[in-house]
């Protein structure tokens, strides 16, 4: 014996009816023998944590200058993608828009080897998902290569992994090669 509750797509909530067939082409009918809930759709997470480095805190270098570390930096400031997708996501999911809550914990100047220790104290149990967007700085200076660069994110992505946490890891965006860093392009 199957059982078939079938309702279309947009269908309004309610009482529906029960058809039963058997292997032989008997049905019977049951008005009214199935509740339909209609439900709006909902966004599954609402604590998203934006990890990273210069990109995500929303910082771009631009001209010389120099930091503590010598690079040559100049800090400009932009609208950092946190607050945007967080913004986006309060506008296409009205309903829950109060509790949708991005935090931005990008760091500027930080490395992935960095990264793979901070991230062990920045990721907390209400955060349902994690966009990683680390490595930029790796790609644009001479410490860890590609290889290392790669094989930090992949111990980022294991411990937010392990923390039960879903994960988005971003593309890196192009970066200007320094001189003999040919090798991340």
């Amino acid at each position: 014996t199957t059982i078939y509750a079938r309702t279309p797509s947009q269908t309004s909530g309610g009482a529906k009816d029960v058809v039963v067939r058997n292997k032989d082409g008997q049905t019977a009918t049951l008005g009214g023998g199935f509740t339909y809930i209609a439900t709006t759709p909902s966004l599954m997470t609402e604590r998203t944590l934006a990890f990273g480095d210069s990109l995500t805190a929303g910082v771009t270098c631009y001209g010389p200058t120099s930091d503590e570390r010598g690079y040559a930096c100049a800090l400009g400031l932009a609208t950092p993608y946190p607050s945007t997708l967080e913004d986006l996501l309060q506008a296409d999911w009205p309903a829950q828009a109060s509790s949708i809550d991005v935090e931005n914990s990008g760091l500027p100047g930080e490395f992935s080897g960095d990264a793979v220790l901070r991230i062990q104290t920045a990721l907390q149990t209400t955060h349902d998902l994690v966009v990683v967007l680390e490595g930029t700085n790796d790609a644009g200076l001479w410490f860890v290569g590609p290889v290392g660069a790669a094989n930090n994110l992949r111990q980022i992505v294991s411990h937010i992994q392990s923390r039960g946490k879903k994960v988005v890891l971003c593309t890196l965006p192009p970066t200007v090669p320094i001189s003999g860093r040919e090798d991340y392009h």
